[in-house]
């Protein structure tokens, strides 16, 4: 994503949590979480949320880092 640019993401029911655990990544890439717009499925009667990223600053040029950086230490 481009300075000034955004990233929606849809999450399931686990969002809240998924958000907490994605927090520090965000903010090391040069994101700002801006708005979560949750809403229900009426069809499925399953909760889900838009995550609004913004970013704000470029990305560190030591991202993207190789696959097994990332699973060995993830951010």
């Amino acid at each position: 994503v481009k300075v000034s640019g955004y990233f929606i993401t849809l999450k399931g029911r686990i969002w809240q949590e998924e958000l907490k655990e994605a927090h520090n990544g965000i903010k090391i890439l040069g994101g700002e979480v801006i708005k979560q717009a949750d809403f229900s499925l009426a069809s499925l009667d399953d909760q889900r949320c838009n995550i609004y990223i913004k970013k704000i600053k470029n990305t560190p040029n030591k991202y993207p880092r190789p696959f097994g950086k990332i699973k060995k230490k993830p951010l």
